[in-house]
């Protein structure tokens, strides 16, 4: 019988759970000026008891028809927990995505008796990369660059006189010759190019490409072909170029 009056004194007037709840709120901002980690918990310790006083009194006030009572502290209580939940799905699904991993390049070993370059870096900051990108080469070749995240990848090509065409690259890792990324890596590395003289031109892609395979910190070495495919539709592609590279696959 006491413990009936104690539920009845706590959820019968449906302002004392609410006034509780604020109280919890008034203990969250004192927190922030003592930034104490034990007061901390035990706000957060309030704070859930709150929020299942206001969900009990709820419940309370529709068994005994006091509907407006009800509805009051339902809307709060659903007006805190929503954002809650969300805020809290959105953190689990921003953070998955920063730590998901594919285990790719888990047991990869990058070869000592190849010649493997590494990509060179575009700085973020830089407003022009045309003054990161003012390499001038002398003979046909290609060059890759980082872009802004690991994973993500732009390249330069030089070259002489050429049909008119396109050219992509092809990436494969060095070790199992597995194909990285086929489908993207040919679709944003694609580049028109056309040069009816002799004189060495350089072309560049418009925007970066992804390697998916691998994760950020574990580097591995790739082999990039590029490949020319003339406009003439009776004419078969053919690779122009090849190079290694030490690489890092893109954080999914």
């Amino acid at each position: 019988m006491k413990l009936k009056n104690i539920f009845t004194y706590a959820f019968g007037n449906w302002l004392r759970p609410f006034i509780f709840f604020a109280f919890t709120i008034v203990f969250f901002f004192i927190n922030k000026l003592v930034a104490s980690e034990l007061l901390l918990v035990g706000t957060i310790i309030l704070f859930c008891i709150a929020l299942l006083g206001l969900l009990i009194s709820t419940v309370y006030q529709l068994i005994n028809k006091h509907w407006m009572n009800a509805l009051f502290t339902g809307t709060v209580f659903i007006c805190v927990v929503l954002p809650l939940l969300y805020v809290s799905w959105a953190a689990y699904i921003f953070s998955s995505a920063f730590k998901s991993t594919d285990g790719f390049a888990n047991n990869l070993k990058i070869p000592s008796d190849i010649i493997i370059s590494n990509p060179i870096e575009i700085p973020v900051e830089t407003s022009n990369p045309d003054t990161v990108r003012s390499l001038q080469l002398s003979q046909s070749g290609f060059q890759l660059y980082n872009s802004f995240q690991p994973g993500l990848y732009e390249y330069d090509l030089w070259i002489g006189k050429i049909g008119k065409g396109t050219v992509y690259l092809k990436v494969f890792e060095v070790t199992q010759n597995t194909p990285l990324s086929e489908s993207s890596v040919y679709k944003r590395s694609t580049i028109e190019v056309y040069n009816s003289t002799d004189t060495i031109k350089r072309f560049s892609t418009k925007s970066d490409f992804t390697i998916y395979e691998g994760d950020w910190g574990k580097p591995y070495a790739a082999r990039f072909e590029v490949w020319f495919q003339p406009d003439r539709f009776w004419s078969k592609e053919r690779k122009l170029f090849e190079k290694n590279y030490k690489i890092e696959g893109w954080q999914r």
